[in-house]
Order: C-alpha cells, then sequence, then structure tokens
C-alpha cells in the first residue's frame, strides 16, 4: 500500500495483526485491494464480507445466503449485477483466437446471460471470412460514428 496515503506495508501489519487472527488474515488467498474509487470499495467490502462468512462455523451463517467466491448473494442495496441486465436483441461477441482470456470472458459472460440471445464466436484474423466480418463491423462503427 502506498505509505503517502496511510498504508502500510504487509510486514508491519503482519507484526500489528493478533496472533490468533493471523492465519485468517493471512491465509493463502489473493489479496483485496482497496482502491479509492467507492466503486471498487463497494467491491472489497463485499469480497472481504464474503471472505468472513465463508470462514464462519456452519451454523453461523444463514444458509439461504449461500456464500461462494462467484455468488451474488452479498450486494450493496440498488447495486447493478448481471442478473438485472437483459438484451433488447441477439448480441454476437466476437473473440480473437489470439486473445487468450478472450474466449473465457466470452464463455463468462454466456453465463451470465444464459436465458437471453447471446452467443460466442472465436475468430482466426487471418481467415478471409473474419477480415470480411471485421470490414462490416468497421464500417458499421464508422456510420455510427458520423450519425452520432
Amino acid at each position: 500500500a502506498d505509505p503517502q496515503k496511510g498504508g502500510l506495508p504487509v510486514a508491519d501489519i503482519r507484526v500489528q495483526c493478533p496472533a490468533d487472527l493471523a492465519a485468517f488474515v493471512f491465509a493463502e488467498q489473493k489479496a483485496i485491494q482497496w482502491h479509492r474509487v467507492a466503486e471498487y470499495q463497494m467491491l472489497a467490502l463485499t469480497l472481504i464480507a464474503e471472505r468472513v462468512l465463508q470462514a464462519c462455523p456452519t451454523g453461523i451463517v444463514d444458509p439461504i445466503l449461500e456464500v461462494d467466491a462467484r455468488s451474488q448473494g452479498l450486494r450493496f442495496k440498488g447495486e447493478v449485477t448481471c442478473a438485472d441486465l437483459a438484451l433488447a436483441r441477439h448480441v454476437t461477441l466476437l473473440v480473437s483466437a489470439h486473445n487468450p482470456g478472450a474466449d473465457e470472458l466470452g464463455t463468462e459472460l454466456s453465463t451470465a446471460f444464459r436465458d437471453q440471445f447471446f452467443t460466442v464466436a472465436t475468430v482466426n484474423e487471418a481467415d478471409s471470412e473474419t477480415s470480411g466480418m471485421a470490414a462490416v463491423l468497421s464500417g458499421a462503427h464508422q456510420a455510427m460514428s458520423e450519425a452520432a
């Protein structure tokens, strides 16, 4: 963390942490970063709350919450989630075969929009068909920009 903004190095935090909490606080999990942007702070607080609830003995947490790493059981009032989003028409997301994480993201989005018209197509830019599609999309983007 940035010391100029009140942050401490992790080593100092470990020293100050009570011994009975150290195993939980410094478990081998990825640290949750704190940001100055309000929306990211809300996400960080949600992730912290989920981890705390996951660590609670089974009988303490209401089973209705079903808290897991990808749950949307915990959220702030008025927060928008994927469940709140709706597509007005069919959408096809083109992902590059040369972009390693794009297909995984496409699959995640497809799962989030499972009840709607959403498909993912992996494309290889070397294909002539894909080049034609890129030209069509580029032309559509240009037309939309000119209309705006």
